[in-house]
């Protein structure tokens, strides 16, 4: 399928069409990350192999198909945060630094990764609790998602 490789305009030259095969292609990463980390088992895409580009912030093309982008982008880089958790952390291969130093490079991937995120999406704690808590729908299963990341 190829899903994986940026393909031409030329091969593809509905937009739409391209930008459902990117984010078709987005969504078998994210399942596969989360996946990988959740059952213990080493990962199956190649990040180098990767020439797709990441979902189009395009106005035209974010159509009620596709979702809310700014949410799917949360979600692509916090699969990608996962995929360098298992990479660093979980392997058996020798890596770079000390395993403290790379939990701490992690640790400021999550926080920068949690900083980025679009105010309408973060935690809103000062509330207190209760359904107040998050301003955004798409807020509870991203900080759940967030947490197993994490844990």
């Amino acid at each position: 399928m190829g899903l994986h490789v940026n393909i031409g305009h030329a091969y593809v030259p509905d937009p739409e069409l391209r930008e459902h095969r990117v984010r078709i292609w987005w969504s078998v990463y994210v399942l596969e990350r989360f996946l990988s980390s959740k059952i213990g088992l080493p990962l199956l895409i190649s990040d180098d192999d990767i020439s797709v580009d990441l979902p189009s912030t395009n106005p035209a093309l974010n159509s009620s198909d596709f979702g809310d982008h700014l949410h799917f982008m949360a979600v692509v880089r916090l699969a990608k945060i996962a995929g360098n958790i298992s990479r660093s952390l979980y392997v058996r291969t020798p890596q770079r630094g000390t395993f403290l130093q790379r939990v701490e490079k992690i640790r400021e991937e999550l926080s920068q990764w949690r900083d980025q995120l679009p105010e309408h999406m973060k935690p809103d704690f000062t509330r207190g609790g209760g359904s107040n808590m998050y301003s955004q729908p798409v807020t509870p299963p991203l900080q759940l998602t967030f947490n197993q990341v994490t844990a």
